[in-house]
């Protein structure tokens, strides 16, 4: 202990010595430092703050070494064992217990982790953490609180970057030793890519002392020091020359936002002095059903990819994963899964309707002039959806642009628009040809933008629809070979016509609530339909166009437009079924 607390003296004397031990003068007091093993961080910065000397007790086999006397050649927990029994027989055992306490784990195998003193590869960090701390700046975050990460790993690094690893697979160092002088030899850029431990130096002796004992470096690069240099990578640097930095954006989860994220910042700072991105997006976790990560060790998942695809369409597995939120992690869920494939399904059943009635049509955005106020207020929600759609795109928040698509999918073109146009199609000669032929055109554009929408979501659906319905008048080969420009829908806003048919399609809902609440099929025809229009909805104006559609849409014969308090009410008289709905 520090500052004169308390001293403990090694039981066996010189066959147990300590790792490190040196007599300190701290604060005016007297000690003994001692670290008995490299256990944790503390030890270490107690090794280097005191200068203490080291003395090897666990080689790298994981036996204690020969200096350690009785325990010399034991495994660690052997070795535990043999100290208690030495203890014993010593007559120094007074008390034995159990005890818990925190010790620093491997991830996978679990077993408890020894430092131990190795030459290693560093990249300098600590005298450099205010330019890194400068260069997130310069990076835009998305979601922009995912940037404290990166900032309080900068802040607290209290280590430079070890870049080398003892194991058989990686990236070479490209380095020679000479074993008389130690003196290093880096490999000329023209030698590149080469393995030191297949090639011997090309010069053949020490540049320093002219030595011929060389021997190639054994330690490989970590991946976290080759991956971080995708940007160079892409980039073709340097074969190419000066680089052309910063690119767009870097996709990620957050769990790596202290290695690949600031590698790669660090990385680009030192080699370019830029930014790697100009963006960095953070994608949360799939996480199993504790909330832990999956996990083939610990078998925590309920299907593997393969049989996933199988039974739920990879389509349907990209809408589970679209359903998160950047930045935030998500459970695994099957029922998304099956929300995911009646979405498939909704796609497919609308698009079967919708390509029917325009088949043998072709018709551009621009070129849809809609005078009917039905396919205006279509047209009127998706300019609205679709801008919000692609303003959620660009800035990467794919889980509210899902939402949005299958909003307008959903509420506005199947529940509402698709149910009150169709009977222009069952019924075509009351309707006029032209309303006739615009609905058409209107089906066509809206449902070539629906597929733009959804085709980043379900991909597969998507283009299948596109090539079977859309294809043949269409110069672009794929769905996802179409741009998504919010210039592309403009001009069709009308909040005129779009609060008139919300009127509308209320009027129709209240029939159908009416309809059901007697028992009676939707089909139910209705003698007479009376709507009657309160106050506060004065300035809605039903013309010729849409009593029509009520008409259509409701099955009845007759509608009446008025204005007063009457109260909603279905009743039935010799004649049939009469209904009253208020708005």
């Amino acid at each position: 202990h520090l500052a004169g607390q308390t001293a403990i003296t090694p039981i066996f004397g010189k066959h147990v010595p300590l790792l490190a031990s040196k007599l300190v003068d701290k604060d005016k007091g007297t000690g003994i430092v001692m670290c008995c093993t490299f256990g944790d961080q503390t030890d270490i910065s107690w090794f280097k703050e005191f200068n203490l000397p080291f003395v090897q007790s666990v080689g790298l086999d994981g036996r204690w070494t020969e200096i350690t006397g009785p325990l010399a050649g034991l495994k660690v927990h052997d070795a535990r064992a043999k100290i208690l029994e030495l203890l014993k027989e010593a007559g120094a055992v007074t008390e034995q217990k159990k005890i818990t306490h925190r010790v620093q784990v491997d991830e996978r195998c679990k077993k408890e982790i020894e430092y131990i003193v190795l030459n290693q590869w560093f990249i300098e960090l600590l005298s450099h953490k205010e330019e890194f701390l400068k260069r997130a700046d310069e990076i835009e975050w998305k979601p922009a609180y995912m940037k404290a990460r990166y900032i309080d790993w900068v802040t607290n690094l209290s280590w430079d970057w070890c870049i080398s690893r003892q194991r058989f697979f990686g990236v070479p160092f490209p380095v020679w030793h000479c074993q008389d002088c130690t003196h290093i030899i880096v490999a000329d850029a023209s030698m590149l890519p080469i393995d030191p431990q297949e090639v011997s130096y090309p010069g053949k002796t020490c540049p320093k002392c002219s030595s011929t004992n060389l021997k190639g470096e054994s330690d490989v690069m970590d991946t976290w020091a080759t991956s971080c240099s995708t940007p160079e990578i892409n980039a073709q640097w340097p074969l190419k020359g000066p680089i052309n930095l910063p690119m767009s954006m870097r996709p990620q989860a957050h769990d790596i936002i202290r290695t690949w994220a600031f590698g790669t910042i660090v990385k680009s700072h030192y080699n370019n002095n830029n930014i790697p991105w100009k963006e960095i997006v953070i994608s949360g976790h799939a996480l199993a059903g504790k909330g832990e990560k999956f996990s083939k060790s610990k078998g925590n998942a309920l299907l593997d990819p393969i049989n996933l695809m199988a039974t739920y369409s990879s389509d349907a597995i990209r809408y589970w994963a679209a359903s998160g939120k950047l930045g935030t992690d998500i459970l695994f869920s099957e029922d998304q899964l099956k929300i995911g494939r009646r979405l498939v399904t909704k796609l497919w059943n609308a698009f079967r309707f919708s390509g029917e009635h325009f088949a043998g049509i072709s018709c551009k955005a621009e070129e849809l002039q809609a005078q009917d106020s039905l396919n205006q207020w279509l047209m009127h929600n998706l300019e609205k959806t679709y801008a919000e759609y692609l303003k959620s795109f660009e800035n990467y928040d794919y889980h509210h642009a899902l939402e949005v698509a299958e909003r307008f999918l959903w509420h506005v073109f199947c529940d509402n628009y698709l149910e009150l146009v169709k009977h222009r199609f069952f019924d075509s000669k009351v309707y006029a040809p032209e309303v006739v032929e615009e609905t058409r055109k209107t089906l066509y554009v809206a449902g070539l933008h629906l597929l733009k929408m959804f085709a980043p979501i379900v991909p597969h659906i998507t283009d299948t629809l596109y090539q079977s319905m859309f294809r043949k008048y269409e110069t672009i080969p794929s769905i996802h070979n179409h741009t998504w420009k919010a210039e592309s829908l403009q001009g069709y806003e009308n909040n005129t016509t779009a609060t008139t048919i919300d009127a509308l399609i209320q009027i129709v809902a209240n029939v159908r609530k009416l309809k059901s609440e007697k028992a009676l099929s939707l089909k139910t025809t209705l003698n007479t339909l009376s709507v009657v229009i309160s106050a506060e909805h004065a300035s809605i104006h039903l013309d010729s166009g849409h009593i029509l559609t009520l008409k259509g849409a409701c099955g009845a014969t007759t509608v009446t437009v008025e204005q007063g308090r009457a109260e909603a009410s279905l009743t039935e008289d010799p004649e049939g079924w009469n209904a009253v709905v208020r708005i």
